[in-house]
Formats: structure tokens, C-alpha cells, sequence
């Protein structure tokens, strides 16, 4: 797949991950000048930076099918990255809006960035239904496509670890003996931009997450291990978390704990459902592991005594 012949444009691209997305493409050897990064605030900080490395950056909004359309002229390849919202309407709507834009502009390949919860009619998570219709409309726009199911984020819960190495508890919105194969954004960035300039993959699906799962036991061992003190693991259920979330969250973001708590126990019922399964499609594509649970705490919560480095990683 050349660069000079084909534009990639990325959703999201201000965002926790799109903006891994389009370094990871530039690792590829894709020009930044074939790269079009969508953003809704043009004047930001991160979209400056971007144009600074030459990526073109154009104005695009979900919900506005008008300036999709518009924004997607002369691209090849849209690389949907799922819109950030507690509503299932407004993941389908986004879903609609983007595939009907990219088909009236002349798109040629449509990448849907979805999660394993889009597999299933019978997903016990909140927000599946809107993954579901992506990858519905996605298989049946008529134009080359690509579906990718992105694991859950390590960095969902990075606030509670840090929290639980200040109060030797791990509070998490899970049952005893939940099993999730968390894997890093840069991971599923890793995964994403390797799919996307793979040739002669059209029409497949890529299961992008971890190929080891850990319980949260493990994840207070492992906390307990890097840390010096022991932590441990309390299962709570989601109006506790609400409560927890109302307590801590940003003023503006505090009417909306009720449903990122039902969301979030709802990922961990999925887990515990078996939703979420170990894969090695991200090896496959990139020829390297995925970031171990213990290493990227480590880097992130900057603590470790160095002992036992690697018996905990699996």
C-alpha cells in the first residue's frame, strides 16, 4: 500500500487514542501529509502539534453529517474511532452519520474501530448495542472494510490503582475472580495502524487484545509487589461506584457517574461472561507481545522495588 496514493483519515485524533493512531501510521512510513487527523476543536494545543509534524488537520463532527462529508474528500481509508459517550444512540448515530458521509464522498475503505461486545447480541455491556450497529452498517456499507475489536484499557481503572496504593485497597466494580485481558491504548494503536497498512486484508476482523488475562487478585499482587505494601482486592457493586465516582470525578463530569459506573461493572460482568477473550491477533499483526499489566504500572505509577520483575507479569 503506498502512502502517496492513499489518505488516511482518523477520527478522534486529539484523543486518548487517535492520536497514538496516527504516530503509530507514521512509524509505518506513512507521510504525515497522507495522514488527515478529524478534530472538533481545531485550535487545540494537540491539533497544533499535529499540523506541526505536517499531518492535515480537518474539522469533523459526528453529528454533523455535513462536515463529514466534506471532511472526507479525497480520503481512502476512515478509520472510525469510536465517538466518547455513555449513549448508545449517539455511538449509532456517529456509526450512520460516518458510514453514509464516507459512501457519498467516494471513500474507498472503511475501518470500524469496535470492541468485543460488537460480536454479540447477547453482551451484558450497556453501550453493545451501538458497537453492534457499526459493525453491522460497517460489513453491509459496500465498500472494503475492516473491523477491529479493541480489548479493555488498562488505563480505565488507572486512577483506582494509585488510589488503592494511597488506601491499601483495590475497589473495583467486579465479582471475585474476574479475568480481563487489559492491554494498553499504544497497544491497540500498535494493532490498529498494522491492520490498516496490511495488504489483501479486506473483510477481516482483529480481535486487539491482551494474549494473557489477569484477575484483580493478581492486579493487588501485583500492586502489593512493586509497591512494598500490601494491597488488596474488595469487590464492589456499581452504585457503589457511582458513589465513588460522584466523590472524585471533575465537577462537570459528575451527572454522568451513574452511567460510567453501570458501563464499567458492566465491562467486568462482560469479562466475567467470558466477552473478552486472550488473543493473539496483535502478535500476529505486529510480531510483538503486548504490554504486561505489571510493566505498565510500573512506568505509570512510577513505583517498584524491582523484586520479583517478572514472576507476576503472567
Amino acid at each position: 500500500m503506498s502512502s502517496k496514493s492513499t489518505v488516511f483519515f482518523v477520527h478522534g485524533a486529539t484523543g486518548h487514542l487517535g492520536h497514538h493512531i496516527i504516530e503509530q501510521l507514521m512509524g509505518h512510513g506513512i507521510a504525515a501529509s497522507s495522514i488527515c487527523a478529524g478534530v472538533r476543536d481545531m485550535e487545540s494545543e494537540k491539533a497544533y502539534k499535529l499540523a506541526r509534524k505536517g499531518v492535515k488537520i480537518v474539522y469533523a463532527d459526528y453529528m454533523v453529517k455535513e462536515t463529514l462529508e466534506k471532511a472526507y474528500q479525497g480520503v481512502h481509508t476512515v478509520i472510525h474511532v469510536p465517538v466518547p459517550s455513555v449513549s448508545t444512540l449517539v455511538r449509532a448515530c456517529s456509526a450512520e452519520h460516518s458510514i453514509c458521509a464516507a459512501k457519498c464522498a467516494g471513500v474507498t475503505r472503511f475501518v470500524a474501530i469496535s470492541v468485543a461486545c460488537g460480536a454479540r447480541s447477547d453482551s451484558v455491556v450497556t453501550v453493545a448495542a451501538g458497537y453492534q450497529y457499526l459493525e453491522s452498517r460497517t460489513r453491509t456499507s459496500g465498500m472494503e472494510w475492516l473491523v477491529l475489536r479493541m480489548g479493555l484499557f488498562i488505563e480505565n481503572n488507572l486512577d483506582t490503582y494509585k488510589a488503592a496504593l494511597e488506601t491499601g485497597t483495590l475497589a473495583i466494580a467486579a465479582k471475585p475472580n474476574t479475568y480481563v485481558p487489559y492491554i494498553s491504548r499504544k497497544d491497540i494503536a500498535r494493532g490498529i495502524a498494522a491492520a490498516v497498512v496490511k495488504k489483501n486484508n479486506s473483510g477481516r476482523v482483529y480481535d486487539l487484545e491482551n494474549n494473557v488475562a489477569v484477575s484483580y487478585e493478581h492486579i493487588a499482587e501485583i500492586l502489593s509487589s512493586i509497591s512494598g505494601q500490601k494491597i488488596l482486592f474488595k469487590s464492589i457493586n456499581a452504585p457503589a461506584l457511582e458513589q465513588v465516582l460522584k466523590e472524585n470525578l471533575p465537577k462537570v463530569m459528575r451527572n454522568k457517574a451513574h452511567d460510567i459506573a453501570l458501563i464499567s461493572s458492566s465491562l467486568n460482568d462482560a469479562a466475567a461472561a467470558g466477552e473478552f477473550k486472550v488473543s493473539n491477533d496483535l502478535y500476529e499483526l505486529t510480531g510483538k507481545r503486548p504490554e504486561s499489566i505489571r510493566h505498565f504500572l510500573e512506568r505509570e505509577l512510577g513505583v517498584s522495588t524491582g523484586a520479583g520483575k517478572d514472576e507476576l507479569d503472567h
